[in-house]
């Protein structure tokens, strides 16, 4: 036996789900976190970057080596941001750098943005220290906008551990409250943990001292704090 009503619920349930991703499409498009495993690099110690020069495309994560003498401790490397998306009204377009060894600036369209300190010798070191780097709206281009990174450090000849060899990480590129959470997982994993297990080592080491200068007979402990 046929049921008269039923085609035209399953003619309603269609028309529902039409409406509703007519609806879904009809919404702007949220921005979206994006990540760069590329960019130019050009070595020089200019003040911006030198556009005369002919850059390299190169992989990111980049990390210095001791095959080219044209360094002298200095690179810049460029991207170029495309719009990604609609931000929430109280929200700020940023950039996030995991690692930069040792120092940097970073430019927006021309407009100098951050300065992670010196620049010359001696350098500010932030190899340990995650960088999140906000994009005023006000700078930005609805399209074409271009980020230039000077990076300042040293070839992998010249320091003891890789880590500390200049370079530069993976960049991303998304709404600030996306990405301010990675970045304090990041600085308390690589800035804060360190700092916490090398006071607490030292703590006990000076209380080990203090024991066994004052207890003789627990001299050995003073060798061991």
């Amino acid at each position: 036996m046929k049921h008269p009503q039923t085609a035209p619920v399953w003619r309603l349930l269609l028309a529902a789900l039409w409406l509703v991703s007519m609806l879904l499409a009809a919404r702007p498009t949220q921005a979206q976190t994006v990540e760069l495993h590329s960019a130019l690099r050009v070595y020089s110690a200019q003040a911006t970057f030198p556009e005369y020069q002919q850059a390299d495309l190169v992989a990111l994560p980049d990390t210095w080596t001791e095959d080219d003498a044209r360094r002298n401790g200095r690179a810049w490397y460029r991207i170029q941001v495309e719009p990604i998306g609609d931000l929430e009204p109280d929200d700020l377009m940023a950039l996030f750098i995991e690692h930069v060894c040792s120092n940097l600036e970073v430019h927006l369209n021309g407009t100098l943005l951050h300065s992670g300190g010196r620049m010359t010798s001696p350098l500010t070191n932030n190899c340990n220290h995650p960088q999140l780097i906000s994009l005023p709206s006000a700078l930005l281009k609805p399209e074409g906008n271009i980020i230039d990174i000077k990076v300042a450090g040293y070839d992998l000849n010249e320091v003891g551990a890789r880590q500390r060899a200049g370079g530069l990480s993976t960049l991303q590129i998304g709404p600030r409250s996306a990405l301010e959470q990675r970045s304090a997982s990041r600085t308390a994993l690589q800035a804060a943990a360190p700092q916490a297990v090398s006071a607490t080592l030292l703590l006990m080491g000076g209380f080990m001292f203090v024991l066994g200068f004052i207890n003789r007979r627990e001299s050995h402990l003073a060798y061991f704090g």
